[in-house]
C-alpha cells in the first residue's frame, strides 16, 4: 500500500511537481531548482547537466557528475526527482548517448538507498521505514522524493511503454526496470511487458521482465504472483535465463522455503552466459554482484545458512572456473556470517585448493588465510598445497599453516622471508578481498630459534616490497624473548631514521625487555624532547628495560594521564606498573568520569583495579560498557580489551558472564564493519570470551 503524506507546503517536492505537470511539457526553465538546492551544489547545476547530455562530446562526463548529486552515496536526492521528466525523453531520444543509464538513474530516484543491501526480502522493495523518518536541513523526507520521481514514472509510463520495443537491450531492460517503480501503473503496463517478453531476444531483458511484471504484481498484491512464477521457473521448456529469473522474482515474492529443486535449477543454468546475462540486469547491484553470480546468488538467499551451504556446495563444483571461484567467495562468506558452517566451509576452501585451475587456487589460499585458527581441522589438506607451482597459492599455504604454529611451516616459511622478492601482488581491491600476509610469528615462537636469524636478516633487508611486513616482523619477533635480542641494534638504528613509526619501535623494544639494554642511552635522549604520547612509551619501555625508576616513570605516566586528550594511552602503561602506581590513584580515579572517551574510561578503569585491587568503582565501568556496546557493535576494538581485562580481574568480574555466555552461544558471528578477516577476529574474540570465562568462574578442584 502507498502512503500519500499531507502537503508539506512550498518545499513538498510531490506538489512542485503535480503543478509543473498541470502547466504542461515539462521545461527546465520552468522548475525551481534553487528552491531545491542545498549549499553542496550551484542552483544551476542540474539543469545545466542536464543540457549537457545532449552534446556526445559532454554526455558520459555530465552523466556521472548527475549520478553524484542526485543520487548522494546511494540516497535520492529532492532534485533527482525534478529531473526525472527530463532524463525519460532525453533518453527517449535515439540520438541521444547512454540511453539505458539515463532510464536507469531515473528509476534510481524512486528507490530507497539499496546497494549493497538487495536481498530476497528486500529486492523489490522501494521505499523503506528510514525513507520515513528522514528528514533534511530543508524539512523534506527521502520519502516524498521517492515518491515524486515514482509519480513521475508513472505519468510518462506510455514513453516507457514505447521504449520495451527499442532496439538497444539496455534501453529495453532499464525501461522495464523503470516501469516496475511506477507508482499506479495503468494496466497497459503489464500487458506490454508481457507482449514483449514473448517475443524477446536478449536474455537480460527477459530477466528484467520477468522481475518487473513480479514485483508490479508484489508491489500490488497480486495474489497470482506465486503461481505465475512457480510455474515459470519449474517449466523445463522455459529458456534458462527465463526460469532463473521466474525462480528469483518467487523468492521474492514469498517467504516459503526454497525448494530443493530449486537448488537443483541454480546448480544446473547458472554458467557464464548467464552471470554476463545478468551483468546488465539493473536489479543485482553492484556490491552484491561484484564477487560474480555464485556470490551474488547465495548472498541473495539471506539468513538461510542451510540453504547457503547446500548452494554453494553445488555451485564449487561447476564446470566453469569463473563460478568455481565466486562459489568460493560465497563460502567465506557463509563462515563469515555463521560459526556452524565454519568447518564445512574451511573444507570447501580446503578442497578447491587443488583445482585444476590456478585462479580457483588462489581464490582458496587467499580465503583460507583469512580464517586464522578456523583452519586448524583442515590442515592436512592445507598442508598438500606447499608443493603447489603456484607462487601466490604456496606464499598464502605457509602463512596459513605458520598462523597455526604448524610444524610444517618451518622450513618454507624460512624459505619465504629469504626469497629476494615479496612473492604477494601489490594491496589492490579484488573480489576476495585482501588478505594480509602478516601475523606470521607469533604461533611460531616454539621454533624461534630456527627462525630468528631469517628474520632477523629480512628486517635487514627490506628491498623489494618487503618493506610492507617490517612492522608485523618487528613486532613478532620482539615476542620471541631472548632469540629476539638479535633484533636490538636493528631497533635503535631505526629510531634514529626521521619519519620511523618510533613508537612501535620502541614498544617492540619493550617486549624485548631486559636484553634491549643497550637502547636505552637513545630511549633517554629521545625522551628529552618528546612530545607527551612518544614520552609516556619512552619512559615506560626504559622501566620495562631495566626494572628502574618505577615511582618516577609512575609519575611522569599519571601526570600525561591528566592531560586532555592524552589519557588513554598513560593509563594502560600505568596499570602495567601495578600498586607502584597506588599513590596516583586520585588522578586515575578522576579518568573514570562518564565525560572521558570509551577508552579512557576503560583503561582508567583497569590502571585503578591495577593499583589499588579495587573492583567495586571499575568492575561496573567495564561490564556497563560491554553490555551497552553488545546490541549494535560487540567486540570491537574497547570490548576485546575490556574482556581481558576482565578475565585478569577474576571472579570479582561475574557480572560480564551473561554477555559473555550469550556472545559464544550465538550461532551468528559479531560482523565487525569493515573487518577485512571477519571469521580470524570472531575466532580470536572467542579465544578471549572462554579464557575470560574460565578465569571468572575457575573449575572446582
Amino acid at each position: 500500500m502507498i502512503e500519500i503524506c499531507e502537503p508539506g507546503g512550498e518545499q513538498d517536492v510531490r506538489w512542485v511537481m503535480a503543478a509543473l505537470r498541470g502547466a504542461g511539457e515539462p521545461e527546465l526553465d520552468a522548475v525551481p531548482w534553487a528552491r531545491f538546492t542545498d549549499e553542496c551544489w550551484a542552483p544551476d547545476a542540474v539543469p545545466n547537466l542536464l543540457r549537457a547530455l545532449s552534446n556526445p562530446d559532454h554526455a558520459s562526463s555530465s552523466l556521472s557528475e548527475l549520478w553524484t548529486i542526485v543520487r548522494t552515496e546511494g540516497t535520492s536526492d529532492v532534485t533527482g526527482a525534478l529531473a526525472v521528466p527530463f532524463l525519460l525523453r532525453i533518453a527517449a531520444d535515439p540520438a541521444a548517448s547512454q540511453r539505458g543509464e539515463l532510464l536507469k538513474l531515473a528509476a534510481e530516484v524512486g528507490h530507497r538507498n539499496h546497494f549493497g543491501t538487495d536481498m530476497r526480502a528486500s529486492l523489490f522493495q522501494m521505499v523503506d521505514e528510514q525513507d520515513r523518518e528522514t528528514i533534511d536541513g530543508y524539512g523534506r523526507t527521502v520519502a516524498w522524493t521517492c515518491q515524486a520521481a515514482r509519480e513521475a514514472v508513472t505519468v510518462d509510463a506510455p514513453l516507457l511503454i514505447g521504449l520495451l520495443d527499442d532496439p538497444t537491450p539496455p534501453v529495453r531492460a532499464n525501461a522495464a526496470y523503470a516501469l516496475a517503480g511506477a507508482l499506479m501503473p495503468p494496466p497497459e503496463v503489464t500487458a506490454a511487458m508481457r507482449e514483449r517478453l514473448a517475443v524477446e531476444t536478449s536474455p537480460a531483458v527477459r530477466i528484467s521482465l520477468v522481475l518487473a511484471l513480479a514485483q508490479l504484481a508484489v508491489e500490488h498484491a497480486d495474489s497470482d504472483v506465486t503461481g505465475w512464477t512457480a510455474a515459470l521457473w519449474a517449466d523445463l521448456g522455459n529458456l534458462p535465463d527465463v526460469r532463473f529469473a521466474a525462480a528469483l522474482a518467487w523468492l521474492c515474492a514469498t517467504t516459503e522455503p526454497v525448494p530443493d529443486r530449486m537448488l537443483d535449477l541454480f546448480a544446473e543454468v547458472v554458467d557464464v552466459r548467464l552471470a554476463e546475462a545478468m551483468d546488465d540486469v539493473p536489479w543485482p547491484n553492484h556490491n552484491l554482484r561484484r564477487g560474480g553470480l555464485a556470490a551474488w546468488l547465495v548472498a541473495f538467499l539471506g539468513d538461510m545458512p542451510d540453504v547457503q551451504t547446500d548452494l554453494v556446495a553445488l555451485l564449487a563444483v561447476s564446470p566453469h572456473p569463473a563460478l568455481r571461484a565466486s562459489a568460493l567467495r560465497a563460502a567465506y562468506a557463509v563462515a563469515s556470517e555463521w560459526r556452524s558452517r565454519t568447518d564445512a566451509m574451511i573444507g570447501l576452501l580446503a578442497d578447491r585448493l587443488h583445482d585444476t585451475d590456478p585462479a580457483v587456487r588462489r581464490s582458496a589460499a587467499r580465503h583460507l588465510v583469512r580464517a586464522g585458527a578456523a583452519v586448524a581441522s583442515a590442515a592436512d589438506r592445507i598442508a598438500v598445497a606447499l608443493d603447489d607451482p603456484d607462487p601466490e597459492v604456496w606464499a598464502w599455504t605457509v602463512v596459513t599453516l605458520a598462523r597455526l604454529g604448524d610444524a610444517r611451516a618451518v622450513e618454507p616459511l624460512a624459505d619465504l622471508l629469504s626469497r629476494p622478492a615479496y612473492p604477494w601482488p601489490e594491496p589492490r581491491w579484488h573480489p576476495d578481498g585482501n588478505p594480509d600476509p602478516g601475523n606470521l610469528l607469533p604461533a611460531m615462537s616454539p621454533y624461534a630459534e630456527r627462525l630468528a636469524p631469517v628474520v632477523i636478516a629480512r628486517l635487514a633487508d627490506m628491498g623489494n616490497g618487503w618493506q610492507r611486513l617490517r612492522c608485523d616482523l618487528l613486532q613478532g619477533i620482539s615476542h620471541w624473548g631472548e632469540h629476539g635480542a638479535g633484533a636490538v641494534a636493528l631497533l635503535t638504528e631505526l629510531l634514529t631514521v626521521p619519519n620511523s613509526d618510533r613508537t612501535t619501535v620502541v614498544s617492540c623494544l619493550a617486549r624485548i625487555g631486559p636484553p634491549a639494554a643497550a637502547a636505552v642511552p637513545l630511549l633517554d635522549r629521545l625522551a628529552a624532547g618528546a612530545e607527551p604520547g612518544l614520552l609516556a612509551i619512552l619512559v615506560w619501555t626504559r622501566w620495562r628495560i631495566t626494572g628502574k625508576r618505577a615511582e618516577d616513570t609512575a609519575a611522569t605516566l599519571a601526570q600525561l594521564a591528566s592531560l586532555a586528550n592524552n589519557g588513554s594511552q598513560p593509563l594502560r602503561l600505568l596499570a602495567d606498573l601495578g600498586p607502584v602506581a597506588a599513590a596516583h590513584a586520585p588522578a586515575i580515579r578522576a579518568r573514570l568520569s562518564a565525560d572521558n572517551h570509551l577508552t579512557t574510561r576503560v583503561q582508567a578503569a583497569f590502571a585503578l583495579w591495577s593499583a589499588t585491587g579495587n573492583t567495586a568503582d571499575t568492575v561496573p565501568i567495564l561490564t556497563a560498557v560491554l553490555d551497552e556496546s553488545w546490541e549494535w557493535n560487540p567486540f570491537g576494538s574497547a570490548d576485546t580489551t575490556v574482556v581481558d581485562y576482565l578475565a585478569r580481574m577474576g571472579p570479582a568480574a561475574a557480572a560480564a558472564v551473561p554477555a559473555l555466555t550469550a556472545f559464544l552461544e550465538a550461532d551468528r558471528r559479531i560482523g565487525q564493519f569493515g573487518l577485512n578477516d571477519p571469521v580470524d577476529w570472531d575466532q580470536r574474540c572467542r579465544q578471549s570470551a572462554m579464557a575470560a570465562l574460565r578465569a571468572i568462574r575457575p573449575a572446582p578442584r
